[in-house]
């Protein structure tokens, strides 16, 4: 399911190496190891964010998360490690037929 969320960003930029990893398969040390060689962590909102302490200087973190969910913990944790961070607001397919006006038949942005 994930391939269809990095289908894009591959074709687009083919020299960047994307890699999705799912956290909770892998041993801790793992994690940190796959953290360590991060130049942009990239996830929704959630536990698995916290390996931001382990990104390298120099890199970023983008949260995914719905624009009315307002906490701003992962913030405060890359200003602690002097990282970058950015928010992409999403939204759930029923807010957006909602705000919309159309049905579950139509086309979503990407």
């Amino acid at each position: 399911m994930i391939e269809r969320y990095t289908e894009y960003p591959r074709q687009r930029y083919p020299n960047f190496k994307i890699n999705t990893v799912d956290f909770g398969t892998l041993a801790l040390r793992e994690q940190v190891l796959v953290a360590q060689g991060t130049a942009s962590l990239v996830g929704h909102h959630g536990t698995g964010m916290t390996h931001v302490f382990f990104i390298p200087e120099q890199s970023a973190m983008i949260k995914i998360s719905p624009r009315t969910f307002g906490l701003a913990g992962f913030c405060h944790l890359s200003k602690m490690r002097q990282r970058s961070y950015f928010v992409i607001n999403s939204m759930w397919v029923g807010d957006w037929e909602e705000e919309t006006g159309t049905g579950s038949g139509t086309q979503h942005p990407r």
